[in-house]
């Protein structure tokens, strides 16, 4: 009803109509001969009977169209002719973006980049017109390079474990289907240079030479110097994912970003600047607007800076027209726009993000505004003209602060919706955050504009107003780390959805090992992984599922394939119990593990076989190995055993052990009979013997495997003896990470990967 009682905005109409078209065309709703057709028969009969609908019918069309064809493109056909391996490729293309610097290989510089495809040669050279990722080795060729080049071709992989980020998804929405691994520095040549876009090219200058003017006398403060640089000119890169995840906890990431914050603070600035010189506000349009546009291509095009430079320019171009622009059908042109320039963009959390939250703060800040108001001003049944000073500087301080307090609960009610799905977070911190760290991060803009602006005139002037960003910087990392610290400032959340009585996720990290069991409210972690899988996979997983703090982690042994993100787990979720053996090995990550639990005096649980971890009051889980000075060869043989227990089922967590554990067992344990067994590989011994399997008689098994290195894969003639026992196998390289459901009548486990299931009745 609100919208009904508002004037004309045909932009909004076009919007809706874009998203709606490219919906239907993503899920294939209709065919595209059958769209072809509507849209010629729409565009005869408006020829002929001009009405509205027949307009409408005809844009829907078109963008259904558009959406198609951006869908099934070149890039998309050389993925589907790889297939799902990899296949040796040549090729010519022009890199179309700078190429970023990964770690070294034996001493050899590697870059990455996306370069457009020319021609390719699988089973034949063809041409083509296409965007894939290319990883380069030896020096990096530069933006508009055009090179010839021999490597590997793939599909992008697909996440293999819950809570990764999945960017082949992302990727694939970008129109990027491939990957190409240029193994060696002699398979790459760049041919000849200059062969990109020529306004981008200086772009990217202008952007390296603007990097370089805000760094001026910061080389001593490095992560400052990134948090300058990520906050004016949107290169998150630059700064720490340390620093990254305290803004995300306290709501501020959104500084990262270029916006409307970033694009009407330069409006500002340039309207100051061009206001000495008397020039009209008509005339300044064709000055600012060029500029806005500049500055969105130097940032990286995102859907913000976009979004907020149409918007700017509309509300500019207003004064040509001499009218006033309604903010709604502005925000819907510049969604249109973007939308008809990538019809992919409306899947984008950006896109997302940028058009939901001014949409909220169009809709919401005036209102909350108007509330706030009578709060802080003197008695309304007082004439104005009798205020006093005092009370005419609060009402205009108090103005400024209800606009602000309006603008700031408006956007954290639009974005969290979208932190909730997203990233699994609500910030209540975030409204109190932004609120004294905005007005510092727009001083800080301020200050790195003035920086760029002085430049020209040498560096030594710049370095005055970075070393005062330096300051405003200190006081925002010190406001956001305060932030972050606040208890229940910030929670982790999870999206409804239906539980079993107990749930086992076993994580796939090929060597490595890792799994997490829920249990009601009850949460453990049966190891960790290494520092990458943690931060790629398992801290994601913890969020997605809610969890602010662990009820305990358990350490089956010390190798860092499996325990070397402890301290990691131990800084972000404090679990609340710690589980080791009392067996010593010569791991140097276990001891540094226990030395920082010292350093905290923390303490931890000490197991012995027969003793029972309680995961929850329904789940429990029997220490079965090893028992205390066992003598013992490798640290896989020295690996904790248990058994867990959950309504009628058992589990039973082998880690890396081999051949002398489970002779250990067979020895010494009366019933090891399980439902599932979980096992890793050994990493010079064999595991999983004929003996061993009939003690545990299991119904299913989870088996880590990996290529590399050879003696972690799962060797064939095993497999094929689990086969013939009917025992359904779960080999990790092929189906990823498996989700096991636990019921009081039932249990089943699935593949993440392949979807593979098998369900069981409880005995």
């Amino acid at each position: 009803m609100w919208l009904w009682k508002q004037p004309r905005q045909p932009c909004i109409g076009l919007a809706l109509c874009a998203v709606i078209a490219i919906l239907c065309a993503d899920r294939s709703l209709f065919s595209a001969g059958a769209i072809v057709g509507l849209f010629a028969i729409s565009a005869i009969v408006w020829l002929v009977w001009r009405r509205a609908l027949f307009v409408w019918i005809a844009i829907f069309a078109a963008i259904f169209l558009r959406h198609q064809i951006a869908v099934h493109s070149d890039a998309r056909a050389i993925s589907e002719n790889v297939g799902d391996g990899s296949r040796l490729v040549r090729g010519v293309g022009i890199v179309v973006e700078e190429p970023r610097e990964l770690d070294s290989f034996h001493g050899i510089p590697r870059s990455r980049f996306c370069v457009r495809l020319k021609s390719v040669a699988l089973d034949a050279e063809r041409s083509c017109d296409a965007i894939a990722i290319l990883y380069w080795s030896g020096t990096p060729p530069i933006y508009g390079d055009r090179i010839s080049f021999s490597g590997d071709i793939k599909s992008i992989p697909s996440p293999r474990n819950p809570g990764e980020f999945d960017n082949a998804a992302y990727q694939r929405r970008r129109g990027i289907f491939s990957e190409i691994h240029v193994r060696y520095a002699t398979d790459g040549v760049v041919l000849s240079h200059g062969n990109g876009n020529a306004l981008i090219a200086f772009a990217q200058g202008a952007r390296r030479w603007m990097q370089k003017t805000l760094t001026v006398d910061l080389a001593d403060s490095p992560e400052i110097a990134g948090l300058v640089q990520s906050m004016v000119l949107g290169l998150k890169d630059e700064t720490p994912g340390e620093t990254r995840e305290l803004f995300q906890r306290t709501g501020t990431l959104h500084l990262f970003v270029v916006n409307g914050l970033h694009v009407g603070m330069f409006t500002l600035i340039a309207l100051f600047l061009l206001k000495p010189l008397g020039m009209k506000r008509r005339t300044s349009f064709f000055i600012i607007v060029p500029l806005l546009a500049f500055y969105a291509l130097v940032t990286g095009l995102s859907p913000g800076s976009v979004r907020a430079t149409v918007m700017a320019a509309i509300l500019l171009g207003g004064s040509l027209a001499e009218r006033n622009p309604l903010p709604f059908n502005s925000l819907a042109a510049a969604a249109f726009a973007i939308l008809l320039w990538d019809t992919n963009e409306l899947f984008m959390p950006g896109f997302q993000f940028s058009f939901g939250v001014v949409g909220t703060i169009l809709f919401l800040a005036s209102r909350i505004r108007k509330r706030l108001l009578p709060l802080g001003l003197p008695d309304p049944y007082l004439p104005r003209l009798l205020w006093n000073p005092l009370q005419l500087a609060c009402a205009s301080a108090w103005r400024r602060i209800a606009t602000l307090l309006g603008v700031t609960t408006a956007a954290s009610i639009g974005a969290s919706p979208f932190t909730a799905g997203y990233f699994h977070l609500l910030a209540p911190s975030s409204l109190l955050a932004n609120l004294l760290v905005v007005p510092l991060a727009l001083v800080l803009l301020f200050e790195g504009v003035f920086a760029m602006l002085v430049g020209f005139f040498g560096n030594a002037v710049s370095a005055v107003f970075n070393n005062i960003n330096w300051l405003f910087a200190h006081g925002i990392l010190a406001l956001v780390h305060a932030f972050a610290l606040i208890p229940g400032g910030h929670v982790f959340l999870e999206l409804p959805k239906k539980h079993a009585t107990c749930e086992i996720t076993v994580f796939d990290f090929g060597a490595g090992g890792s799994a997490h069991v829920r249990a009601g409210n009850y949460d453990w972690m049966i190891d960790c992984g290494n520092q990458l899988a943690y931060e790629n996979c398992v801290r994601e997983f913890l969020r997605s599922r809610g969890v602010n703090r662990l009820d305990g982690l358990v350490l089956t042994h010390g190798d860092v394939a499996h325990i070397g993100s402890a301290p990691l787990v131990f800084a972000d979720f404090s679990p609340r119990d710690i589980v080791d053996s009392a067996v010593r090995d010569r791991s140097m990550n276990r001891r540094a593990f226990h030395a920082l639990l010292a350093a905290n005096q923390l303490g931890k649980s000490i197991c012995a076989p027969g003793d029972t971890l309680r995961f929850a009051p329904h789940v429990t889980a029997r220490v079965l190995y090893p028992p205390p000075g066992i003598d013992a060869r490798t640290a896989d043989d020295k690996a904790l055993v248990l058994q867990l227990t959950a309504c009628k089922t058992r589990v039973l967590f082998m880690s890396d052990s081999g051949f002398f554990t489970e002779q250990w067992l067979l020895d010494h344990e009366r019933d090891l009979r399980s439902d599932i067994l979980i096992k890793g590989r050994h990493a010079t011994d064999i595991s999983g013997t004929p003996d061993f399997l009939n003690a545990v008689n299991p119904r299913a098994i989870v088996c880590t495997s990996t290529d590399f290195p050879p003696n972690e894969q799962v060797p064939e003639e095993w497999v094929n003896d689990v086969a013939a026992r009917g025992i359904a196998l779960f080999r990790q390289d092929k189906t990823g990470a498996v989700e096991i459901a636990i019921d009081r009548d039932k249990w089943s486990a699935r593949a993440f990967l392949t979807n593979q299931r098998f369900t069981s009745r409880s005995e």
